[in-house]
């Protein structure tokens, strides 16, 4: 089953990926991160960015170069852009 996002017209397989649906409008996961982001405070950012770097650390543990990679990238897929900067690439 396929929808589309509302925001970025990204197709989502939703039995491979996630997305988020509020108000009847579709959002993909990066799009809907995007959009919350935009909606809290520097406080709540900096938390969600500690437990962003806490998860991505666990998930990355004891994996080869090459599946951290792939981690990594998928996620970039569910993160608001502004997390994407060197705390979480360096990991």
């Amino acid at each position: 089953m396929m929808v589309t996002c509302s925001q970025c017209r990204k197709e989502i397989n939703v039995f491979e990926e996630g997305y988020f649906e509020e108000n009847k409008v579709v959002y993909c996961e990066k799009c809907y991160a995007e959009k919350r982001f935009n909606e809290v405070d520097d406080v709540v950012k900096a938390k969600w960015l500690e437990n962003v770097i806490a998860a991505v650390k666990s998930e990355i543990r004891g994996l080869n170069e090459e599946d951290k990679k792939k981690v990594k990238e998928k996620w970039k897929r569910k993160i608001p852009s502004a997390f994407i900067i060197p705390e979480v690439e360096k990991l």
